[in-house]
């Protein structure tokens, strides 16, 4: 299974961590584990390069953290809707799949 994790302060996304394979088919094969990735990974990249976001990246294989470390209102708002676009995909991955994908969300933890 894979776990995605949110981390909020307020009201605003600032961190997510994703690990584990969803294991609903082997690798390469496994539809569920790439559109996880892809949203995830969209989402990182839209950071960067849409909302210039600094972030704090740990990536290796199964897992991935990101933080944001900006502290100006405009990149943190522009960053809390890319990554509240990326939960709403993630929630309909996991209402179709929930016994391979689960989201957990962590309140202001920073």
């Amino acid at each position: 299974m894979t776990t995605v994790r949110l981390f909020y302060a307020g009201e605003r996304i600032i961190a997510v961590e994703a690990k584990g394979h969803t294991g609903f088919d082997q690798s390469g094969r496994d539809i569920v584990c790439a559109a996880v990735s892809a949203i995830v990974q969209t989402a990182l990249l839209a950071l960067d390069k849409v909302a210039h976001a600094a972030t704090e990246k740990t990536e290796r294989e199964g897992y991935l953290r990101c933080k944001i470390t900006s502290s100006d209102s405009k990149t943190l708002d522009t960053s809390d809707i890319i990554l509240k676009a990326m939960k709403v995909g993630l929630q309909d991955i996991s209402s179709g799949y929930p016994s391979y994908i689960k989201l957990e969300e962590t309140k202001n933890v920073y």
